[in-house]
């Protein structure tokens, strides 16, 4: 087995996250600064640094409203607030423990989250160093959920 997890494409980010809300979603790849509001970390079954997910609020909000079936206006409550209700962070979390299974395949390394943190700020700094070295294989990505909103994500793989 590789050593290192599968990159997700637009297109596979596009089917899963279609899949898990049951309703079409707008994906379109994106280049520049990564979002960073929330970080979500995954590791191999060694317990080795594979890969992040940098999300911004409005990722983390429609996502996570969209796959609860939150109100819309509880989802853009939380975009002004500038932070998730708890609600919004289980179901968040929901969302990126699936994401993790966009980088597992039978050729590459098995990849389960292990932690999300927001801000940020209080991931641990080697998790924050990763996301700065490692740049070579990202896919970053604008989602659209519709009426929900949408933002930003990019993956940073090993």
């Amino acid at each position: 087995m590789a050593q290192i997890c599968k990159l997700p494409t637009a297109d596979s980010i596009r089917t899963l996250l279609s899949e898990l809300t049951g309703d079409t979603v707008k994906v379109r790849e994106r280049t520049g600064v990564p979002p960073v509001d929330y970080i979500a970390t995954y590791f191999d079954k060694s317990d080795r640094l594979q890969g992040v997910l940098l999300a911004d609020l409005g990722f983390a909000a429609s996502s996570g409203g969209k796959l609860a079936m939150l109100p819309r206006d509880t989802v853009e409550e939380s975009v002004k607030a500038g932070e998730l209700s708890e609600d919004l962070n289980e179901a968040f979390y929901e969302v990126v423990n699936i994401m993790a299974s966009l980088m597992c395949g039978e050729e590459y390394a098995h990849a389960r989250l292990v932690a999300l943190d927001h801000p940020a700020i209080e991931a641990p700094i080697g998790t924050r160093a990763f996301a700065v070295n490692h740049t070579k294989r990202r896919c970053q990505v604008e989602v659209d959920f519709g009426e929900f909103g949408g933002g930003q994500a990019s993956f940073i793989l090993r």
